[in-house]
């Protein structure tokens, strides 16, 4: 049996945030959870609950820029760039193909 060193927890943005705090201190591991938003602003609050939280803003400005020749490449640029400046950068879990959406 291996030891845990993290838990992801599914629709994170469907629990009380005072919740997370309690549950990350018990837990005494790392907490990512799954808060399923296109908005940046809408997400990033979330880190304040949870050791790291997943990073769907940057998935949709990949997709959008990626997905035709008239994608946006300065939509996806200037959302990355909001990111940072506003302390997410380095707390988020990108990926590119969220298994819970059709591909």
């Amino acid at each position: 049996m291996f030891p845990s060193d993290g838990i992801r927890m599914d629709s994170a943005k469907h629990v009380e945030t005072s919740f997370w705090v309690r549950f990350r201190q018990a837990a005494g591991v790392y907490i990512l959870g799954e808060v399923y938003h296109g908005d940046a602003s809408y997400v990033m609050p979330y880190q304040r609950y949870l050791d790291g939280v997943t990073d769907y803003p940057s998935y949709y400005w990949i997709l959008r820029a990626f997905r035709s020749a008239s994608g946006s490449i300065g939509e996806l640029v200037a959302g990355l760039n909001a990111l940072k400046n506003g302390g997410a950068y380095l707390l988020l879990y990108c990926f590119v193909a969220p298994t819970c959406l059709a591909r």
